[in-house]
C-alpha cells in the first residue's frame, strides 16, 4: 500500500477546496484546521478505510481493534509518526467501526430505517395529496349546490325574526343581513357560510350572527355544523349550536324557533338588563367613601383597605372582599397611627347604594 500516495489524493481535493474556502472567508488558522479535518471526513469512504487499514472485508471487530493499535503505534506523532497520517487512520477507524453513513452520524442500521421512514412519509403525503383532491371536488360541488339554499334559509330566518323575537326584544323593523364565506381557501373538506344581521330596537339595536359550517370527514360523510349567537350590552352570547347529517335538513335554519328558543332568548334578554339593586362599581364606590366619609383609601388592586376618620386620631379600617363574584366591604377594626386600639364584631357591607347607605349609619353609631 502507498501510504504516501493515497495520503496525497486525499488532502489534494481538501486542501484545494480550502484555498477557495479561504480566500472567500479569511480564515483563521484554527478555521483552517476544523475545516480541513471536516474535509477529510467527507472524502474518506469504506474503500479508503480498508486501504489504510490493509484489511480485507468480512472484517471482524477485533480484527479493526488490533490493526487500529499497530498502527497507532506506528504513526502516532509521540512515537515520531506523520500528524496528517494519524488523523485519517483515526477516520479510517470511525468509518470501519461505524459504517460508511459514519460522517453523516448514522451507522448502516440507522441509514436503512431512516430511508424507510422516508418511503413511509413520502407514501402519506402521495395519499394525503389525493384524499385532499378528493374533498375539493367534493366540497366544491358541495358548496355550488348548497350554499345558495344556506343563504336563501338564512335570509328566511332573518325575516322571521322580527315576529319571533318582537315581544321580546320590542323589535322596530325588518334586520339587515350581510352573508360571506363559503370558499375553500383554508381547507378543502370544509367551508362556512357566514350571516351577521343588524335588527333595530327600542333604544338602539340588535346584532347578531348564523354561521352553518359544511364538514366532510370522509367524501361520503358530510356533516352541517350551525351556531347562532347574539350581542347584548357588547357582549356575544351564544344561542344556540348543533349539527346536523342531512341535507333535507336545511330548512331548519329558517326555523326561528329552532336556531332563537324562545326560552333561551327569554334568559338572555333577561340577564341583559340592568341591574335594579343599585350594585355600584369599584371605582365609583371608592370614590363615593373618599367624598362622602372623607375616606383614605390605600393598598394595592386585589388587596384595597379604606380607613374612615372618627374623630381624633381614631379610624375604621374596612377592606375590601369578593365572594362567588360578589364584592363587598368587611370591618377590621379602629386603629389609632398604624396600631390597631380596639377589636369590632366583624360587619360586612355590599358595594352598592344600600351598602354605602348602611356604612353611613355604622360610622354615625361608632362616633
Amino acid at each position: 500500500m502507498d501510504e504516501k500516495r493515497l495520503v496525497a489524493e486525499i488532502l489534494c481535493l481538501a486542501k484545494g477546496i480550502l484555498r477557495g474556502r479561504e480566500a472567500a472567508r479569511g480564515m483563521t488558522g484554527y478555521e483552517r484546521q476544523m475545516l480541513a479535518a471536516e474535509l477529510l471526513r467527507v472524502a474518506m469512504s469504506m474503500a479508503q478505510a480498508l486501504k489504510i487499514f490493509d484489511l480485507d472485508p468480512p472484517l471482524e471487530t477485533d480484527d479493526i481493534k488490533k490493526r487500529y493499535r499497530q498502527l497507532s503505534l506506528k504513526h502516532h506523532p509521540d512515537h515520531g509518526g506523520d500528524t496528517e497520517m494519524m488523523q485519517l487512520i483515526n477516520e479510517a477507524n470511525e468509518v470501519l467501526t461505524k459504517g460508511e453513513t459514519r460522517s453523516r452520524g448514522r451507522t448502516r442500521e440507522e441509514e436503512d430505517e431512516r430511508q424507510k421512514r422516508d418511503e413511509q412519509r413520502q407514501e402519506w403525503k402521495r395519499k394525503q395529496e389525493e384524499q385532499k383532491q378528493r374533498y375539493t371536488e367534493v366540497m366544491e360541488k358541495l358548496i355550488k349546490q348548497q350554499k345558495p339554499l344556506v343563504e336563501k334559509a338564512v335570509k328566511r330566518l332573518t325575516k322571521a325574526l322580527k315576529a319571533h323575537l318582537g315581544d321580546i326584544l320590542q323589535v322596530e323593523g325588518p334586520a339587515k343581513v350581510k352573508i360571506t364565506g363559503g370558499d375553500l381557501s383554508r381547507d378543502p373538506s370544509s367551508s362556512t357560510i357566514y350571516a351577521k344581521f343588524q335588527m333595530p330596537i327600542e333604544g338602539g339595536s340588535i346584532q347578531g350572527t348564523v354561521s352553518v359550517n359544511l364538514k366532510a370527514y370522509e367524501p361520503e360523510d358530510v356533516r352541517y355544523f350551525y351556531e347562532t349567537s347574539v350581542y347584548l350590552n357588547r357582549k356575544e352570547i351564544r344561542v344556540q349550536r348543533g349539527r346536523f347529517n342531512a341535507t333535507n335538513k336545511i330548512a331548519e335554519i329558517a326555523n326561528p324557533k329552532f336556531m332563537f328558543p324562545l326560552k333561551r332568548m327569554k334568559a338572555i334578554v333577561k340577564r341583559a338588563q340592568p341591574d335594579d339593586s343599585g350594585t355600584m362599581k369599584k371605582k365609583d364606590f371608592l370614590a363615593a367613601l373618599k367624598r362622602e366619609l372623607d375616606a383614605t383609601i390605600s393598598g394595592s388592586a386585589k388587596d384595597i383597605w379604606v380607613y374612615i376618620p372618627l374623630g381624633g386620631d381614631r379610624k375604621l379600617a374596612m377592606y375590601r372582599i369578593t365572594f362567588m363574584g360578589t364584592a363587598g366591604w368587611g370591618v377590621n377594626g379602629i386603629y389609632e397611627g398604624h396600631r390597631r386600639t380596639e377589636r369590632l364584631k366583624y360587619e360586612t357591607f355590599e358595594e352598592s347604594a344600600k351598602g354605602l347607605m348602611d356604612i353611613h349609619k355604622y360610622v354615625r353609631g361608632l362616633r
